[in-house]
């Protein structure tokens, strides 16, 4: 019989303990990734991971046993993703933050890793934790990683002077398959469209000034953290009608 867990508060209370003990999860490996060295062992991340581990409440020891083989193989995949990329990559800094005002837009954040290529460009990492792998054949126009490349050819990781982009990846831990676990965009420069994410961020910045913001279905509905109150969504407009 498969294990299963129950909630005096319903189906739903399951599923938001769960999300939450994943996104704790996710936190630490991220925690991990920035305190460990280049050259750590898998021994040595699973050794900060243990530091943190007690402060997850998974709910059900059945679960916590299964995300601390998940967390593992995450390590595993870290670990070897270290290792594999040095001789093209130079670190540059950790959780390094940038703010830079695109246009009308003020585009700022932190990122996980900001390194730098052969060339001198500067490339930016972002570690992923989830389950699902972003499409390839969408990379070249990822969201997250153009504008992470848009901070940098704006300056705002070098006090406001501009930089070249080497690109951006996700480096998808829980997610890797024979292709390995990183996702590669290229430098916007290189690209079809360059000036696609200005444009982008433009339209933002202008439905964010109005009134009201239209919801709009997309490919990441079933993984939004305002799925349950977005009217477009079944279970939202029982929130918002």
């Amino acid at each position: 019989m498969a294990n299963r867990t129950s909630s005096p508060l319903g189906p739903a209370a399951c599923v938001c303990a769960t999300d939450e003990a994943a996104a704790s999860l996710g936190t630490l490996i991220h925690s991990v990734a920035e305190q460990a060295p280049d050259d750590a062992t898998e021994q040595q991340l699973v050794e900060l991971l243990e530091a943190g581990w007690a402060e997850i409440d998974f709910g059900a020891q059945w679960h916590a046993d299964q995300e601390r083989v998940r967390a593992q193989r995450m390590l595993a995949e870290l670990a070897r993703w270290l290792s594999g990329s040095r001789d093209r990559l130079q670190l540059v800094a950790k959780e390094a933050g940038f703010s830079v005002r695109v246009g009308e837009a003020l585009l700022s954040g932190k990122v996980d890793r900001l390194e730098r290529d052969a060339d001198g460009r500067l490339v930016v990492i972002d570690f992923k934790t989830g389950k699902s792998r972003y499409p390839e054949k969408d990379l070249a126009g990822h969201p997250q990683l153009a504008a992470y490349q848009v901070a940098v050819t704006e300056g705002g990781f070098t006090g406001g002077i501009p930089a070249e982009s080497g690109g951006a990846s996700l480096v998808q831990l829980s997610a890797a398959n024979t292709r390995g676990s990183e996702q590669q965009q290229g430098p916007l420069a290189e690209s079809d469209e360059p000036g696609w994410v200005h444009g982008k961020l433009a339209e933002i910045a202008s439905a964010l000034r109005a009134n009201s913001v239209t919801a709009n279905p997309g490919k990441a509905c079933d993984r939004c953290a305002v799925r349950r109150c977005c009217p477009v969504q079944d279970d939202g407009r029982q929130v918002t009608q």
